[in-house]
């Protein structure tokens, strides 16, 4: 009996690991509106310590910011984790047609398609484990189509400063920890002028790349009382770097870090109900639908989760 075990369990941690996924298996997560709330809608994207919930829209986008180590409390209070603030694209185009929404788990990149005024508009989002930054990429397929205003809503109260084509906020919870959010702006054609109210705006560019870089002073050293240095030359440094890359250098060095861990593993379980959008292939399978697809996708849907809230370090 004993042994059986040991084969049989073998035998299917082996399938795991070696199984090859189904021709033309669909990893991701697709939906054919923004999302509308938070907890069962936007979708994240993480690099283990820095995050964001993904909502959309076209024509306001909105990201909810997160960063591991913003917490409350201390070694007599537990606190509790922090929200670190919510960055806003608000662009002049016409209502949005044809939009997708698609979070490809096998890339861990976040894609956006839809049509405005008859120009086609593709956002491609990512975090990034190499340069330590979340990379939106915003591209049009015509010149000059992207007018707006970009925002940084910190949420701790703190002011947002702009200058140039860069908003920062920062601030110092109850416990001592200090905190910063620095965004840049990087676009080609068109130009960026910044507001003394905070925001950043968008004049005629035809594509734009947004970089966002935060951190916090903790340090894992209990010696020292949990704090090192200030976050911002290490944020600044980090969005330097990551602003003198090309955009497609920086998506394949995230891709390749990504993959060199979600590629372990494979999983097939017959076929699907095709490329229909995630929350209608939910309904089905709850009225009883089979879907084999949909189980190997949320099966890696939960070690994409994992792979993009925990690294090392993190």
């Amino acid at each position: 009996m004993e042994n059986t075990m040991r084969v049989t369990t073998g035998a299917w941690i082996a399938a795991l690991a070696l199984a090859v996924a189904a021709p033309g298996q669909r990893l991701a997560l697709h939906y054919n509106q923004p999302a509308e709330d938070w907890q069962s809608q936007a979708l994240p994207i993480g690099n283990g310590r820095l995050g964001a919930m993904i909502f959309g829209d076209g024509r306001r986008e909105h990201l909810q910011l997160n960063e591991i180590s913003l917490w409350t409390g201390d070694e007599k209070d537990t606190g509790s984790y922090q929200n670190l603030g919510d960055l806003w694209l608000e662009l002049k185009h016409g209502a949005p047609q044809r939009y997708q929404r698609r979070l490809d788990i096998d890339t861990a990149i976040h894609a956006i398609e839809y049509t405005a005024d008859g120009i086609a508009y593709r956002r491609e989002y990512l975090a990034s484990a190499p340069q330590q930054a979340l990379v939106l990429s915003y591209t049009a397929g015509k010149p000059g189509a992207y007018s707006g205003t970009l925002t940084l809503n910190d949420a701790h109260a703190a002011r947002t400063l702009a200058a140039g084509n860069l908003l920062t906020a920062g601030g110092k919870l109850a416990n001592g920890l200090q905190y910063e959010t620095a965004v840049q702006l990087v676009n080609r054609g068109g130009r960026v002028t910044a507001s003394a109210d905070g925001a950043l705006h968008i004049d005629h560019a035809d594509a734009i790349t947004i970089l966002v870089a935060a951190g916090t002073n903790y340090v894992a050293d209990r010696g020292r009382g949990w704090r090192g240095d200030a976050p911002h030359e290490r944020i600044e440094a980090q969005l330097r770097a990551a602003a003198a890359m090309r955009y497609t250098d920086l998506r394949a060095a995230h891709v390749a870090d990504y993959q060199r861990l979600f590629r372990r593993v494979s999983l097939s379980l017959g076929g699907g109900a095709g490329d229909l959008p995630t929350d209608e292939r939910l309904v089905r399978y709850r009225d009883g639908a089979a879907d084999g697809e949909l189980e190997a996708l949320f099966f890696q849907y939960g070690r994409y989760l994992l792979i993009s809230s925990s690294r090392p370090g993190s």
